[in-house]
């Protein structure tokens, strides 16, 4: 994912953790000038349950 933007206006860099929620990845953002954790929650479609 290196190479994206977030928002147009943090650099994502590096994978720095992941779980079941998402990731957290570092950035670089360009309005502060410094590096901040970046928070990317995953979306869960469907019946969110186990079976019938």
């Amino acid at each position: 994912m290196r190479g994206h933007r977030l928002n147009d206006r943090y650099a994502l860099r590096q994978l720095t953790g992941s779980g079941g929620m998402g990731e957290v990845r570092r950035a670089y953002g360009s309005p502060s000038q410094r590096e901040v954790a970046a928070l990317l929650s995953c979306l869960v479609t469907g019946s969110g349950g186990a079976g019938p």
